[in-house]
């Protein structure tokens, strides 16, 4: 929205994480997948794509690894 754009996808593998923003973003497709492994080309059917943002998954660098927290 920072850009005077709405988003076109979103995709993310947490369906909690989706919800919350089609929430926000209701005009979105959403797509619950996994980054590594969509197809995107199936969803942008060709269309020019001006700018993509993706983001590494948490589990390397968080807490959301999986492990226990204090």
């Amino acid at each position: 929205m920072a850009l005077g754009r709405s988003v076109d996808i979103a995709i993310n593998h947490d369906p909690d994480a989706i919800l919350m923003h089609k929430t926000n973003h209701p005009n979105t497709l959403h797509l619950t997948e996994d980054i590594f492994r969509v197809d995107l080309k199936k969803y942008v059917k060709g269309r020019h794509v001006a700018l993509m943002w993706a983001s590494p998954d948490c589990t390397s660098h968080s807490k959301a690894k999986g492990g226990e927290t204090p």
